[in-house]
């Protein structure tokens, strides 16, 4: 295996590591915020890291304005309300039961 693939398995597993152990850190986080601060809590922190990666690589902050309502819309919608809606679940139901709730392809 060359040092190129086993640095994308090596990414690849922490990906899915974090991936999986964010429903726990959530249910821990949540004994001291509501459904909605932690979301603006987690997009903002995000958007901290983005734009300091982003200004590192000398890419554009922004994209075109003429993008951004449909950008703005499609934030709100797709990804703050969706965050909002599993919180809230995972708020009112166990850690075991957050995976159902997440978005997942159906199998045959």
């Amino acid at each position: 295996m060359t040092t190129a693939t086993s640095r994308y398995f090596a990414l690849l597993a922490l990906t899915a590591a974090l991936w999986g152990a964010q429903p726990l850190l959530v249910k821990i986080t949540m004994r001291e915020l509501n459904p909605s601060t932690m979301t603006a809590v987690r997009y903002l922190l995000m958007s901290i890291t983005f734009f300091a990666l982003m200004r590192w690589r000398g890419l554009p902050l922004l994209p075109p304005l003429r993008l951004m309502p449909a950008l703005l819309l499609m934030g709100i919608t797709g990804v703050a309300l969706n965050n909002i809606a599993q919180f809230t679940g995972l708020q009112l139901s166990t850690v075991s039961t957050m995976p159902l709730s997440s978005p997942r392809p159906l199998r045959p």
